[in-house]
């Protein structure tokens, strides 16, 4: 028996407000209706820029390593214990989460330090994963082409690093 093909939902017009949705070609997946359907997927905020023009894929790429090395160094929030943590697991080092935290504030510092504009738009944007919309309501009085200019240029001083 073979899958039919599933009716085209398109994601609610308030969950496309926030961002960028896209299909993802070549990723059909299978319901329980045996239904094939393809899934939608948010364009992260460096790719949206690098396909503009805005930013080189260099700095996509400091961009994108930043965000890993947050990840990596816990620096992202309250969140539950990671079960790689566990003895014994080896996946995950304590090693490995010290040296991304020094990254992090080589980084921050290289950008200004902590209260710089550059610095909080990294932290904030690429760590903490904010919109820029949030992050320019909170520091910039709402100005999102200001703060768009100034992950821009973070983002140079980080590829010239």
């Amino acid at each position: 028996m073979s899958a039919a093909a599933a009716p085209i939902t398109r994601p609610t017009r308030a969950r496309r407000q926030h961002d960028r949705i896209v299909r993802v070609e070549g990723r059909e997946l299978i319901d329980s209706a045996d239904h094939v359907a393809t899934p939608w997927r948010v364009v992260p905020l460096l790719e949206a820029m690098a396909r503009r023009g805005a930013i080189t894929a260099d700095m996509r790429q400091a961009g994108e390593e930043f965000a890993a090395l947050f990840r990596l160094a816990q620096l992202d929030g309250l969140r539950a214990a990671s079960l790689l943590r566990a003895s014994g697991c080896g996946v995950v080092s304590v090693n490995g989460n010290e040296r991304a935290r020094k990254a992090i504030n080589a980084t921050v510092k290289t950008l200004g330090g902590g209260r710089a504009p550059a610095a909080s738009c990294v932290w904030h944007v690429l760590g903490l994963e904010w919109s820029l919309r949030r992050w320019a309501n909170e520091f910039r009085n709402g100005s999102t082409n200001e703060a768009s200019g100034i992950l821009v240029a973070a983002l140079g001083v980080m590829v010239e690093r």
